[in-house]
């Protein structure tokens, strides 16, 4: 037997025969192998396409031929074949048809990279066409690379459904306390990040629960009795022994309410003149992102 390396490059299988005393002397080597998906199928007829000599060679071929046998039964057998570099359309092969035989014999040399392609058609119904299941298949042997993508993505999925997925919606608890540590303006400060007049209002309540105001709801009658009218008035308290101490905006606003002492004020009264609103606010939103400036 006859010493044989193979290898593979790109989409070719190299064989490299080594031939005892070859040198200065002629000798014959055949290769016989079985290539899967070498038809092609059409609406109208099937067809065998193939490179005979392949034009990839570094070295010119001095005489290229091939002969072609089609199973019995064939009919419509037709035959043409190209020589040349790649993609060229010249047609100098001698071309054979008898029966389902097909002769091919190149008239001159092949030069430098150039090749002898047979293409060979034939009635449909001769060989059984292979499923999609099958064409797909044979597809992916010839360019598994291309599922490399697939796999990766379908396994980042996999990981992402396993660990990476937000839990389901829970049901949403109502807290009618702010959360710890934090007042209900520096709460609502937080959850859309500005300071607004909420958060003020939220503040005056909060000073009312704490212990250092009363709110109370007045209703007046204006025009002899016929239209009431609902007023808030607020009134100052002395906070009881053991209050924590107010931050600074919450005393911004105490005293922006309370700005002549003790007496009680109406809510009708701060329009146009409750600055302590305004001051408060720099100081929430500080007192959010860190302690407040001197």
């Amino acid at each position: 037997a006859l010493r044989v390396e193979s290898s593979r490059e790109r989409h070719y299988i190299k064989y490299k025969i080594w031939v005892p005393d070859a040198q200065d002397a002629t000798r014959t080597v055949v290769l016989r192998y079985r290539a899967a998906n070498g038809l092609r199928f059409f609406e109208d007829h099937d067809e065998l396409y193939w490179n005979i000599t392949g034009d990839e060679w570094d070295v010119p071929i001095e005489a290229a031929s091939a002969r072609i046998e089609l199973p019995p039964g064939a009919t419509g057998v037709r035959a043409i074949a190209f020589n040349g570099p790649y993609g060229a359309t010249a047609r100098d092969a001698a071309v054979t048809v008898s029966g389902t035989t097909i002769e091919v014999v190149m008239s001159k040399p092949l030069g430098f990279r150039e090749g002898l392609t047979a293409a060979v058609g034939w009635d449909k119904g001769l060989v059984a066409e292979p499923t999609r299941t099958e064409q797909a298949a044979g597809f992916m042997a010839s360019n598994w690379p291309l599922a490399i993508p697939v796999v990766v993505f379908l396994g980042m999925f996999g990981l992402w459904y396993r660990v990476g997925r937000d839990p389901a919606g829970l049901p949403v608890t109502v807290q009618y306390e702010p959360p710890g540590g934090l007042t209900p303006a520096e709460a609502g400060t937080l959850i859309d990040e500005s300071v607004d007049m909420r958060d003020i209002t939220a503040t005056i309540v909060h000073l009312a629960v704490g212990g250092y105001l009363k709110i109370e709801e007045q209703e007046e009658k204006k025009f002899l009795g016929l239209l009431r009218h609902r007023e808030y008035c607020f009134y100052r308290l002395d906070p009881k022994e053991g209050t924590p101490k107010l931050p600074p905006y919450e005393l911004r606003v105490l005293g922006g309410l309370f700005q002549h002492g003790q007496r009680p004020v109406r809510l009708s009264d701060l329009a146009g003149s409750f600055s302590g609103g305004c001051t408060a606010s720099g100081r929430i939103a500080s007192g959010v992102v860190g302690p407040p400036s001197a």
